[in-house]
Order: C-alpha cells, then structure tokens, then sequence
C-alpha cells in the first residue's frame, strides 16, 4: 500500500509545519530569557566600600552567587525576577531586575543584627546559629563602676558565673567560677584576650576595662571544647578595640569613686568585755576606769580614694585602621599601707596589604605597683582587746596582750610588689577564593615581678617585736608563646549555610623565680635594701623553675538548614608535655543541635514571640592543669643534718614525691538543654539552661602510709577522684528604646549542686 505524499497544498502539513515552526520559535525566545546575564556591585552604605561575600539569590529559585573581593557579582536571570542581597551584619534588600544587565546596590548595617554576632572560639558566629551556652556582654557594661579587673565588672551581669573577692586587697584577682567547682585542682576558666591563652584571673589584670569591645563567656560543651584542654573549666573570650576606616575619634574619661565599708561587725567595747570575762573569772579585770578602743575605727582608714583615667584615638583608611589608649588606675585601701597603682598602654593595628592579604597586631604592656597589706591584719583586729588603748601615754605603741598591736603591725609592713606584663600577638590573615580564610599568628605573654618585704628593728611586746631587720627579694618570670594556624570555610547556598575550621596550634609556658632572704641590714633606707647589704651569715636563697608545653590538632563544623535547624561538630587533640608517653594525647569531642522554632511556618502568624530556639548539647573536654612535675620522682634536698665527732652540718636529700608515667588527662563530660525566647520584637529576652557536669579522673596527690618510708608526708599523683556539678540557670532582660533614650533592665539566677564523688586512690 503506497502512502500520500505530503506537499504543500495539504492542509495538515502545513499546519504541522506552523505549529513545529512556532515552537522553535518560543524554545528560542524561551532560551534568550533564561540566559540573560545580570551582573553588578555591592557596597555599604556608610562608607561606600565594596562588600565581599554577599549572598545575591533569585527569588523563588536556588540560583545565586556571591560577591567578590570587589563586591562584585554576575548571575543568570529573567528581566522579571527579583534579586535578594544579604549579608551578616547589614540589612537584606530584595531588588526588582526590571530588564537590567547591571544593578547595582549599597546595603546599610543593621544594628540589631550586629550586636547578634558573638565571638567563638578561633571565629564569630550569628547567636541565632549558636548550639552552644554562651553569654555575650558589650564592653561598656564592664566599665559601669571603676575597677581594678575586668572580672569584677562581669559580676553579676552573667547567669551560671560566680565572681568573689580573694582578699578585698587593692590589687588582688578575684575568684572566677562557670558552674561550680569542677576540679580539684585549678578551676580557674581559661582567657582568651585577642587569641593569646591565659590561665588565671590573675593574668587579666594588666588588662584595662576600657579598651573592651565585649567579653563571652563560654560555658557548656559544645562551646568550650574547641579549647579542649584548657576548657573543662569554661572560657572567657575578651575582645579588645579596633580603628574602623572614616574620622579619627579622640575619646577620654575619668571617674573617681569612694571605698567604704558599709557594715562593719557588732564587737564588745572595753567595759562589756571586761563584764563578760568576769563572768567566767570574777577577780580578773577592775571595771573602774576602762578604756574602751574600737579598733575596726582605729585600722580603717575610710574613705578610701579610687581612680580611673583613661585616653583612646582611632580611627585609619582603606589600608590601615589603629587604636591606641592609655590607662591609668590607683586604689587606695582601706588598710592603710595597701594601694594598687597600674599604667596600661595598648597599641592594636591592622594593615590591608593587598585585596586579599591583612596583617596586624594587638599590642598590650602594663606596670603596676602594690603595696600589700600586712598577713592576717584583718584577723588581728577583730581578735584584739577593747579594753586597751592603742598607744602609751609617751606616744609610743602599747602591748596588746596575747596579741599584736594592729597598729603597729601596720606601722612595720614593708611589702611592695612590682610587675611588668607585655601581653599580644601579631597575625597574617589571607583570603582565599570566596570561601576559605587562612589565619597564622603568633602571640606572646611575658610577666615579670619583683617584690621586696623589709621589717626594720622594733619593739613593741614580748610577743610583738622584731630584734634583726629582716628583708626577703623575690624575682620572678612567668613567659608563654602561642602559634596557631587556622583555615576558616565559610559558605552559603540556598537554603544551606555551612562553616567550617581546621587548626594547629602549638603553646609553651616557662615559670621561674628566685627567692634570696636576709637579716641585720644596718640601715633601714629603701634605697639599701639589698640582699648583700645585710649579714653574709644569715643569707638564704631558694628558687625553682618549671615548663611544660601542648601540641593541639583541632576542627569545627557548622550546618544550618533554612534557619530552622542547626548542627555543630567539634573535635581536639591535645598533646601536654605534664603526661607520660602513655597518655600524653587526648581527644575531645563535641555535638550541639538547635531548633530555631520561631522560623518554623507554623510560627508565621505570631505576634508575641520574636525568637524561640531549643538547643541541646554533650561533648568531653580534658584538664592537665597539675605540676608539671608531677610525673616525676622529686627529691627534697632540705634535709640537712649534723653528723660526726665534730657535730658538722652536712647537706642531705630525701624522696619527697614519687613518680607516676601513668598519669593522664582529667576528663570533663557535660550535656547541656537550653531554651531562649524572645517576646515583644525582642525587647523581653529569656534564657534558661539545664546543665550536668561530671569530671573523672582528677589528678590528687595521695599520702603513703609511712611503711613506705621517708616520713608520713611523701605522696604521689594519682587520677583518683570524681566531682559532679548539675544545675539551672535563668537569665531575664528587658531592653527597649523610647525616642533617642534607650534603657535595660534584667536578672539572673543559677543553682550549682557540686559533690564529691570519689577521692583517693
């Protein structure tokens, strides 16, 4: 059967023909809208330069891109689409392309979403992609009311963070804790001031409060264990000041205060002392003519003066941006003899050497001066007598019986102490592609202290005197260098946002003093108060030096999901020179989730609520802070003794502490439950935790029975006990801002149960 030719005067082909010829035609015209090409260049709008790393979207689409070093970009899009430009830190904008090839934006910083990134360990993060428990406090909440550390301005102000004095002194460190006591040995948080690792509150008084640009506090898991062997205890993250490009900005302030004591303790005066002590002896004192001394009035010396002064420039360009400040600070106590004076100067600069390559540094150097107050005043004088005067009728000091004058306790202290502490780092910091920053710094801190303690001649009882001059120089130098290397990753397509960070770091710390003590200087004059211008015979010197050192592998990993759900990995192995081949190195894991509910759809059309994230969190962090030493067999050799006919001192030693290469790492295992809730568009904010915290294997020196010779006091360093902290913390603040005045009010609570589980070997 033959088939129809098909020509062109049949209807159906040319029908057929049409219509084919009509779709090429839409498939091309279809084609030429989807390739067009826009492209453009994205700046701030308050200093005009270009922001690199801007995430620009078609609406509607997964299709997007980011901006360049340049801030510029190119994308694929209809001329009808809808561009969306977002950038942490700056106000998201949604531009129509309107046929465009070219759209060009500036974007303008959000305030809000500024104050919203919190520092990290080795990094920022958006506090709303946080999984962990971190507290974020700006540095003008610090300065509120004039102090001599920085710790002393965060108390109160964070939940789960308890800030004590040690002594009241001037000059003296206060006690820290996050969440209890967690060892038994130093529980001291670690701070992190600019990326340098110190490990004391001590170490942070060189640091003055005004050059703060905001403190964090790091308390759980998944926030500590990037500094895994130093952050079992909690972190502290300080960042300091910085120039930004535009006007130089002068900025000074002085304040003064007062140092009262505002409830002194109810004692006894003279004649009810003497009344009670009748009680119990009835012929032991006359109750005719007793004199009567209030020694808290006669000691105090209130009120006691407290000043700060301070002077910052900064500012800088494209190239380069400084900050530099001078500080001044002076306590007076209210023990006289007691004063605390340090002088602070810092110098922070950075240098934009090309598009890609920033270097700079962060620079502090501090001196400081204390005089101590006598050991055990305070005691002495709620102990003293009422029933005697302070002074004999020549002028003289009188006899407090069975005591000390505190008077003249006071009136005999010589103990100035001298420090010096250089504390900063300098860094290379090179962008690499969009994605990925590379970071190498090297930071140092250095402290050096002097200190003289001289008691001249003098006599003021039998149980009050001091028949030789006696006068104690003790020199001391503490030094710690830190390399990390880091490379940063961060990137976002769609509705993914992903960071990551690998890192290897290397630190080590050498402790030194030495100690010379002698008697019978034949002058009293500071400017002689050497060591040879006493005795020879009398001459005594001690001194010691440790150093350890760690090598640490780390990695972070952060995955955000729609803003909705949020994941963070961490790991750390640490290496500490303090344990034996055996278990020198230790691995320090870490996972957090996180729910931000309020971005769920279901949450659309709530006016109450402005955030609601549910965070949960475990991981393991390790401890070595013991003696270095304490894997060693130590040999105490001040055990001199006489021997022979002629009764001749011989030198003599003796084992003291017994090695143990089996020592390893205290390890810290803590899961966190968190809430935080935002109310009214945010100006009502709540935040409470639930947080358990057991750390095993605690390193103690344990006693040997006496079997083992050498006395009942010879020890060795076991991992031999358990602690367990668990509690709950709350955090209320109200914030809200009425025309050009803004105000703040909040509280905090915290429960800390802290048990002993196990101790001894």
């Amino acid at each position: 059967m033959k088939h129809p030719s098909i020509n062109s005067s049949h209807p159906l082909p040319s029908l057929i023909g049409r219509a084919v010829g009509g779709l090429f035609v839409l498939l091309f015209v279809s084609f030429q809208i989807q390739a067009q090409t826009v492209s453009g260049r994205v700046i701030s709008e308050e200093n005009q330069e270009a922001l690199p790393g801007v995430n620009v979207l078609v609406k509607g689409t997964t299709s997007g891109t980011v901006t360049d070093l340049d801030g510029n970009y190119q994308l694929s899009a209809t001329g009808g689409d809808t561009l969306t430009f977002s950038y942490i830190g700056f106000v998201s904008r949604e531009v129509p392309v309107d046929n465009r090839s070219t759209v060009d934006i500036a974007l303008s910083e959000d305030v809000e979403t500024l104050s919203e990134v919190v520092v990290v360990g080795y990094g920022t993060q958006q506090k709303r992609d946080l999984t962990g428990s971190i507290s974020s406090l700006d540095g003008e909440e610090l300065t509120t009311v004039p102090s001599q550390s920085p710790m002393q301005g965060l108390q109160g102000k964070v939940a789960g963070v308890q800030v004590t004095s040690s002594s009241g002194a001037p000059g003296a460190a206060p006690f820290v804790r996050i969440r209890g006591t967690g060892t038994l040995n130093d529980a001291s948080p670690l701070f992190v001031v600019d990326g340098v690792l110190l490990r004391n509150p001590e170490d942070i008084n060189y640091l003055n409060s005004s050059d703060i640009k905001s403190m964090e506090v790091l308390k759980d898991a998944s926030a500590t264990a990037i500094y895994a062997a130093r952050g079992a205890n909690g972190v502290v993250i300080i960042t300091t000041k910085s120039g930004k490009a535009g006007e130089t900005r002068v900025n000074a302030n002085v304040s003064y205060g007062l140092q009262t004591i505002p409830n002194k303790i109810d004692l006894l005066d003279g004649p009810q002392f003497r009344q009670l002590a009748n009680e119990i002896d009835p012929v032991a004192f006359p109750l005719e003519d007793v004199p009567s001394t209030d020694w808290q009035d006669q000691v105090f010396d209130e009120p006691a003066g407290l000043l700060d002064a301070n002077l910052s420039v900064s500012g800088g360009s494209e190239k380069v941006s400084f900050y530099v400040a001078a500080g001044y600070f002076n306590q007076a106590g209210v023990v006289p003899s007691s004063d605390f004076q340090r002088f602070t100067l810092r110098l922070n600069n950075t240098y934009s050497l090309t598009e890609n390559i920033k270097i700079g540094h962060n620079f502090s150097v501090a001196r400081s001066v204390q005089n101590r107050e006598p050991g055990g005043i305070i005691n002495t004088l709620y102990r003293a007598r009422p029933d005697v005067n302070p002074f004999t009728p020549e002028g003289d000091f009188a006899e407090v019986p069975s005591l000390a004058n505190p008077l003249a306790t006071i009136e005999f202290n010589n103990d100035e102490n001298v420090s010096t502490d250089a504390v900063g780092n300098m860094f290379l910091e090179v962008t690499l592609g969009e994605s990925f920053t590379a970071r190498s710094s090297f930071g140092i801190d250095a402290g050096f202290n002097r200190s003289v303690n001289f008691t001249p001649v003098f006599f003021v009882s039998p149980q009050q005197q001091n028949r030789l001059s006696t006068l104690t120089n003790r020199r001391a130098e503490d030094t710690r260098w830190f390399w990390e290397n880091t490379l940063n990753y961060n990137h976002e397509f769609g509705v993914h946002r992903v960071s990551g960070l690998v890192g290897y770091t290397l630190q080590s710390e050498r402790n030194e003093f030495l100690e010379s003590r002698t008697k019978g200087i034949f002058r009293p004059d500071e400017e002689l108060r050497f060591i040879d211008a006493g005795q020879t015979d009398e001459e005594e010197t001690d001194g010691n030096g440790v150093q350890q050192s760690i090598e640490s592998f780390l990695f972070r990993g952060n995955y955000t999901y729609d803003n909705r759900y949020l994941l963070t990995v961490t790991g750390r192995l640490d290496g500490s020179s303090v344990f034996g081949e055996n278990f020198r190195y230790g691995f320090f894991p870490s996972v957090g989730l996180g729910w931000n509910i309020a971005n769920e759809s279901f949450m659309e059309d709530n006016n109450l609520l402005s955030d609601l994230k549910l965070r949960g969190s475990w991981g393991i962090t390790g401890n070595d802070r013991v003696g270095a030493e304490a894997r060693f067999l130590v040999v105490d050799p001040g055990q001199d003794a006489v021997f022979g006919s002629n009764e001749n001192l011989n030198p003599g030693a003796t084992l003291d502490i017994d090695a143990n290469e089996d020592l390893k790492w205290e390890e810290t295992t803590q899961w966190d439950i968190g809430l935080e809730a935002g109310f009214l568009e945010g100006k009502l904010t709540v935040e409470a935790d639930y947080y358990h915290r057991t750390t095993e294997d605690i390193l103690v020196p344990v006693l040997l029975p006496g079997y083992a010779g050498n006395g009942p006091f010879r020890s060795v360093t076991f991992n031999a006990a358990q602690v367990l902290n668990r509690g709950v913390e709350l955090a209320v603040n109200w914030r809200n801002q009425v025309g050009d005045f803004s105000y703040g009010i909040g509280g905090n609570g915290t429960t800390v149960y802290n048990e002993v589980l196990e101790i001894g070997a």
